[in-house]
């Protein structure tokens, strides 16, 4: 397969959310690898990386995952689907994993900086402010109250205070992964479809995740047909949604 040499501005301009795929199409599996490789380079929140990828292939797998998609076009058709799952739940370990790397850095030197400092307490002592919710409603509280205390003295506090704010930051980072990935696969002259329709109980089991797992969006891919084009791109105009401050 020749590889499309378009400029970022016409990867962007090129992709659409494609709602019908080539099913007779000799789909290029290895492309998705490289797509969800870029995929795991996106920012995310204070780089916890609480986020999996399901790539499902099999066609066993994709039917039901149709099903669970409640049987759009897009998802019948597709060569293979990616599953973007937030895992928030996976916070304290992946704020190790972040300071044990600052450690292994760190070696036998005795002597640290500043940001290493800052660093290690970061993820072993401010993530559990944020994230920590095994005693909740009680850390709930307590973030309130620090909140509260920063505010009275004029102090600018990030509103992190209720339970499923993590999850929220979680998903956001999620999305940013999404967008990486698809712009990827439409570099490699493929075509994608996010899609937000489905069942996420039904997912779930499909992949036997834990309940804690939370089902973001769910990716489809393949070769677009022309016809899996059914709209015009419509946007507000730039000068209605853009402020200059």
């Amino acid at each position: 397969m020749m590889i499309n040499k378009m400029t970022f501005k016409e990867i962007v301009e090129a992709r659409r959310s494609i709602r019908k795929f080539d099913t007779e199409h000799a789909f290029k599996h290895e492309t998705v690898e490289k797509a969800l490789r870029l995929a795991l380079l996106s920012p995310n929140s204070s780089n916890l990386q609480t986020w999996e990828f399901y790539r499902v292939k099999s066609a066993d797998k994709l039917k039901l995952l149709s099903e669970a998609c409640l049987n759009q076009g897009a998802a019948r058709t597709a060569s293979e689907m990616v599953v973007f799952v937030s895992r928030q739940d996976l916070w304290k370990q992946r704020a190790n994993w972040n300071a044990q790397q600052i450690k292994n850095k760190i070696g036998e030197r005795t002597e640290l900086t500043k940001r290493e400092k800052r660093g290690i307490h970061y993820y072993e002592s401010m993530m559990k402010l944020f994230y920590d919710n095994s005693l909740w409603p009680l850390n709930s509280i307590i973030r309130q109250l620090v909140l509260a205390w920063r505010v009275v003295n004029g102090k600018p506090m990030m509103r992190f205070t209720r339970r499923n704010d993590s999850k929220v930051v979680s998903n956001k980072s999620l999305a940013i992964a999404a967008q990486t990935f698809m712009l990827a696969m439409k570099d490699q002259d493929y075509d994608t479809c996010p899609m937000e329709g489905f069942d996420s109980v039904w997912v779930r089991k499909i992949l036997n995740l834990p309940k804690s797992a939370d089902v973001s969006i769910i990716v489809v891919c393949g070769k677009g047909l022309p016809e899996g084009v059914t709209n015009e791109r419509l946007r507000l105009s730039y000068d209605e949604v853009v402020f200059d401050v």
